[in-house]
């Protein structure tokens, strides 16, 4: 709203930057979400203990009113772990974007 009212005044440049930084921040958070996934593919998930972990994709449910929903198994944890999740859910990520740190 502060931009809008400056794009108003005439101050054009402050309007410019303040809209290439939300481009910016909107190209990073596309980066750390999942659009499509297969079977056996390696992503990143936050488990329930809110720790990122490698898991993989055993198997992605298609549902006709939500997103698909993965069944993930956590690398190197016991199968009672793995849990599904929704693929828009903020518990997972492209794998690399939160465990090669």
């Amino acid at each position: 709203m502060i931009a809008y009212g400056k794009k108003q005044e005439g101050d054009i440049s402050d309007y410019q930057r303040w809209n290439e930084r939300m481009q910016a921040y909107n190209k990073w958070v596309k980066s750390h979400c999942i659009e499509s996934v297969k079977p056996g593919e390696k992503i990143d998930a936050c488990d329930t203990e809110y720790i990122w972990c490698k898991a993989t994709v055993e198997m992605v449910i298609k549902t006709g009113n939500r997103k698909d929903l993965l069944y993930i198994h956590y690398e190197g944890w016991n199968r009672k772990y793995d849990e599904y999740i929704y693929i828009d859910s903020h518990r997972v990520a492209p794998l690399g974007v939160y465990t090669s740190r």
